[in-house]
């Protein structure tokens, strides 16, 4: 009598599959998950008192941190009005979180964004290799949109220390780093995008803006998390962690 195991194994042949990649998968998975909440682990014990969520989308990133500090205040920048009115919903009876319809960059004006149909992908710069590694991201129209310094909004948000400051604005983040010295340099720690491979025209890569905060005062401590190509497996992104040195 065949075993369970040797039926599956045979389902997947028939299949065309081969089930070690599955189990690799599966592992993978599994360990993506646990480092996932040992960082979260770690982030709770600084403290926050304010976190400024800068490409917020959909919140899906201050969802994520409203579960690990349920009182902290929250500053959102979103500069895709019908995204942010989403936003807006999903945060409505949360008083402690504030929300601007704007978009965040190195100084004050009107530009158009590239608006994708995977809005996560919407950025001010032209996709370069973007569409070789995610094929559900490909269609876009421009809108326009307002931009402004992060440094001018420091009034406004009235922040309390220690702050955490997270950007991920689809390739611009060099340019909200220069409009928002002021405000970075106080942070205690920075979440930001970087990519390993130009996936928009005009962008910066890892390099840059390691120079970039480093020169503010900070030091690269590890990735929250990281973005692999469905194609070929290599790492195009990575939620990097900047930490204030000496603080």
């Amino acid at each position: 009598m065949k075993t369970i195991k040797t039926v599956i194994k045979s389902l997947f042949k028939l299949l065309g599959l081969d089930i070690s990649f599955v189990r690799s998968e599966r592992y993978k998975k599994q360990k993506e998950d646990a480092d996932l909440k040992r960082a979260n682990l770690w982030l709770t014990e600084f403290n926050f008192h304010s976190i400024i969520d800068i490409g917020a989308n959909e919140g899906q990133f201050a969802k994520k941190v409203r579960t690990l500090f349920p009182s902290t205040k929250i500053i959102s920048f979103e500069p895709i009005p019908t995204v942010f009115e989403k936003l807006k919903i999903d945060f409505a009876t949360d008083q402690n979180f504030k929300a601007f319809n704007v978009g965040l960059g190195e100084k004050e004006e009107k530009m158009q964004l590239w608006l994708n149909e995977y809005s996560p992908s919407s950025s001010l710069l032209k996709m370069d290799h973007h569409t070789e590694h995610f094929d559900f991201a490909v269609k876009q129209n421009q809108i326009e949109i307002q931009l402004a310094r992060l440094d001018s909004y420091t009034s406004e948000i009235d922040l309390t220390k220690p702050y955490l400051v997270k950007i991920d604005v689809q390739g611009y983040e060099d340019r909200v780093i220069k409009g928002g010295t002021d405000v970075l340099r106080k942070a205690k720690m920075i979440i930001t995008e970087v990519s390993f491979v130009s996936l928009y025209e005009g962008q910066v890569l890892f390099d840059q803006i390691y120079s970039s905060l480093k020169a503010l005062g900070f030091r690269y401590v590890g990735n929250y998390e990281q973005l692999h190509s469905p194609i070929n497996h290599s790492v195009l992104q990575a939620d990097a962690i900047f930490l204030r040195e000496n603080d």
